[in-house]
C-alpha cells in the first residue's frame, strides 16, 4: 500500500529469520533477505507472518544459495 514502506519494513525485518531489508524502486517496494538452515516449512511461515503485516498485498519468494555451494561439472 502506498505510503507504508516503512512501516512495512520495520515488522517484516522482526520477523524470524530475516537477516536484511532493503527499499528499492520497481514492481516491488522492499526486498528482504531471510536465512534459513533448514527451508522445509519455514519459507511458508514466512510467507504467512509477512502477508498478515498490514501495507503488504503480495510477495515473491525466490530462494538463493550461498555463493559457492554450486559445483560446476567440467
Amino acid at each position: 500500500e502506498v505510503g507504508r514502506q516503512e512501516s512495512c519494513a520495520r515488522a517484516i525485518g522482526k520477523l524470524p529469520g530475516v537477516a536484511a531489508i532493503d527499499g528499492i524502486m520497481g514492481p516491488y517496494d522492499l526486498v528482504a533477505r531471510a536465512e534459513s538452515d533448514n527451508l522445509n516449512g519455514e519459507l511458508e511461515d514466512l510467507h504467512e507472518r509477512a502477508i498478515g503485516i498490514k501495507g503488504v498485498t503480495r510477495i515473491t519468494i525466490c530462494p538463493t544459495r550461498e555463493e559457492g555451494s554450486v559445483s560446476s561439472k567440467g
